[in-house]
C-alpha cells in the first residue's frame, strides 16, 4: 500500500480476498506484478478524506490492510477471520469501511496474520482479531471480535507497533517488546512459550530502537543510530542474515551487516524485507517467488540486495 502526493491512496500487489480495498476480487491465478511494472490502481471510497492524518502504515505478511483517516477511526479491507474486522462480523469486504468501536484519535495502526492493533491518544493500545497464541496482548487466548483496551502496556510511552503471522511487537522508550507465538524464535526470548503479555527484549540494552516489523515468524527492528537487526525464521533468506547451514531459526537479534550506510527505514513482508538508507538506495532480501523483491527477477536472495529504483528523500518518514 502506497500513500501518493496528490492526496490519493494508491495499493498494487495480490488481490485474492480483496486486500487491495478496489472494490473487486482476483482469481488465484491472477498474473503478479513485478516492481518494474509499476502497475497501481487508486483504492475505492476513500476520496480526500485519507491524506493528512496517516502516521504509519505497515506491510502485512498476509491479506489484510488497515488506514487511517482525517477523523481518525480504522478503515479496514479484507477477510474477517477471528474478528479481523472487529464486530463486522465474518463477511470478506473488498472495500475500505469504518471499524466504529475503535476509539478517536487512532496515532498509528498495524496489521498482523488475522488480528491488528492500534495506538490511540494519551499511548492507549486497542486490539483485535485472532488471539490463539495470544497476539492480541489481553493475557489470554481467545479470539477479540471487538477492539479492546490492552492493559499491559498502559504506562508505556509506544512510538512503534507491527504485527506478525501470530506475535506482535511494540516499541516503547527505545527498547522492543514482544509477544503471541514464540515460533522459530519470533518473540527473541530464552524459552519457546507463548506470550500472553509483552516481554522486554533484554538483549537491546544499550541500543536505542525506534522502528519494528513483523513477517511470517520474523521480525526486524531498526536502531537510532540506522542499524537493522533481525530474528526469528531464517528460511527462505527472510533475515538477511548468514547462518550455519541447516539452521532455521534465529532467537537472538542479529545485526544484517554489508549495507554500507545508515539505515532510513525498513519493512518485513510475509518472508521478504526491505529497507532503504539515507541516501535513497534500495535494498531487499528473502524469498522472490512473486518478484516482489523488485529486482527484475524471481531469484531468492539471503543477503541484501541493491534494488535498481530512486527513492525521493522528500518521501522519507512518509
Amino acid at each position: 500500500v502506497d500513500l501518493m502526493m496528490a492526496s490519493r491512496l494508491f495499493s498494487c500487489g495480490r488481490n485474492v480476498q480483496g486486500e487491495l480495498g478496489l472494490g473487486e476480487y482476483l482469481p488465484e491465478d491472477s498474473k503478479p506484478y513485478s516492481a518494474a511494472e509499476n502497475r497501481a490502481d487508486p483504492v475505492a471510497d476513500l476520496d480526500d478524506e485519507l491524506f493528512g492524518m496517516v502516521d504509519k502504515r505497515k506491510i502485512t505478511p498476509k491479506p489484510k490492510a488497515a488506514t487511517v483517516t482525517e477523523k481518525e477511526k480504522v478503515k479496514p479491507s479484507d477477510d474477517s477471520k477471528g474478528g479481523t474486522f472487529g464486530g463486522r462480523g465474518k463477511d470478506k469486504i473488498s472495500v475500505p469501511m469504518e471499524v466504529e468501536e475503535t476509539p478517536e484519535g487512532i496515532v498509528l495502526v498495524s496489521c498482523g496474520l488475522y488480528h491488528s492493533a492500534v495506538i490511540a491518544a494519551k499511548n492507549t493500545m486497542y486490539s483485535w482479531g485472532a488471539d490463539n497464541s495470544g497476539q492480541c496482548g489481553h493475557g489470554r487466548s481467545t479470539n477479540q471480535w471487538e477492539p479492546k483496551w490492552v492493559m499491559a502496556v498502559t504506562g508505556k510511552v509506544v512510538s512503534d507497533i507491527a504485527g506478525g503471522r501470530t506475535h506482535t511487537l511494540i516499541v516503547a522508550g527505545g527498547q522492543v517488546y514482544t509477544w503471541g507465538a514464540s515460533s522459530y524464535g519470533a518473540l527473541a526470548q530464552s524459552d519457546n512459550y507463548d506470550q500472553l503479555n509483552p516481554c522486554l527484549v533484554r538483549q537491546f540494552k544499550g541500543i536505542a530502537i525506534k522502528q519494528v516489523s513483523c513477517g511470517c515468524d520474523y521480525s526486524v527492528a531498526l536502531s537510532n543510530s540506522g542499524d537493522i537487526y533481525a530474528w526469528g525464521r531464517a528460511d527462505t533468506g527472510r533475515l538477511g542474515i548468514k547462518l550455519v547451514k541447516g539452521k532455521r531459526f534465529e532467537h537472538i537479534p542479529r545485526p544484517i551487516t554489508g549495507l554500507g550506510g545508515k539505515v532510513a527505514s525498513v519493512c518485513a513482508g510475509h518472508s521478504h524485507s526491505l529497507c532503504v538508507m539515507e541516501s535513497g538506495i534500495l535494498y531487499a532480501w528473502g524469498t522472490n517467488t512473486f518478484g516482489q523483491l523488485g529486482t527484475g527477477d524471481v531469484i531468492p536472495r539471503p543477503t541484501p540486495h541493491r534494488v535498481k529504483i530512486d527513492i525521493p528523500h522528500e518521501t522519507f518518514g512518509k
